[in-house]
């Protein structure tokens, strides 16, 4: 998917929550969930295997993945409405 394309989807989903009028707070929990539910459904590999040392590092990596992105977007947004004011 293009940046363009996750901008619109994303643009897409917030005006969902706003048609709904579901609140700020309620639209953090449900995209939380949502979040959660897909990282689990794409490590399932490594969450149902053996414990071993090499599958909690490729666990921790992929949560290092999400949490690295999520504040890449953060910042990202930030600029982007800073640079409006």
């Amino acid at each position: 998917m293009e940046s363009r394309e996750k901008t619109a989807a994303a643009n897409a989903l917030i005006e969902w929550f706003n048609s709904q009028e579901i609140a700020q707070q309620d639209a953090m929990d449900v995209m939380s969930k949502v979040m959660a539910k897909i990282f689990v459904s794409t490590t399932t590999g490594v969450l149902t295997g053996p414990h071993t040392p090499e599958a909690h590092r490729a666990f921790d990596t992929a949560v290092d993945r999400v949490h690295l992105q999520f504040i890449h977007d953060v910042n990202d947004r930030l600029f982007h409405v800073r640079r409006r004011t």
